[in-house]
Formats: structure tokens, sequence, C-alpha cells
């Protein structure tokens, strides 16, 4: 999909990719009694798994794995579900993009 994206696009577009944020540091996993390793050890496999096709199609990583250290200091980018982003977590995030996209 990405590389249809770069083929229609050309080579002079930026294409931001995102890859998956620490997902552990979410209460839920905790919560539902699943350890924090495993979440840990499949996100690492598939932002491998990102970056390669990321920079096989000459696109810019957002690294929101390591932005997203900072997501156990700030409870408030989690909504109330407990899982995903609340405004102030949708703003942070594009925040990050923004960062990337400006480098």
């Amino acid at each position: 999909m990405l590389s249809q994206l770069r083929n229609k696009l050309g080579n002079d577009t930026r294409i931001l990719v995102g890859n998956i944020p620490d997902l552990s540091q979410v209460n839920i996993y905790t919560s539902l009694g699943i350890p924090k390793l495993l979440p840990t050890l499949q996100i690492k496999r598939w932002n491998d798994a990102i970056k390669q096709i990321v920079k096989k199609n000459q696109c810019d990583l957002v690294d929101l794995y390591s932005h997203w250290k900072e997501l156990s200091e700030h409870p408030e980018y989690i909504s109330f579900y407990g899982f995903y982003l609340s405004t102030h977590g949708y703003e942070r995030l594009a925040q990050i993009f923004y960062q990337q996209y400006l480098k």
C-alpha cells in the first residue's frame, strides 16, 4: 500500500509514516493481567517491519515509540476507555508529526 502511494505521488512528495508507540505504558494491559513484556516484544517486531518498509519506499519515519515514553507521565493522553488517545493525546501526536515534518 505504501509503495502504491509512493508510486502515485512520486519521489518529490514527502510521506511521513508513524510506527507503533510503546503501548506497554497503557494501563489497560496491566488491568487485564497482560505482562508489559508481551506487547513490547510484539510492537518491536512490527516496528522493525515498518522501519524496513518506510526505508524501502523512501519515506520519513516518525518514531512514535521513542516519543511515546512520555505516555506513562501523561495519563491525560489516554481516553476514558484506557486504550485510545484522548483529545490531548491526538494534539500531542499532531505535534510530533509536525516536528518531524519541519526537519
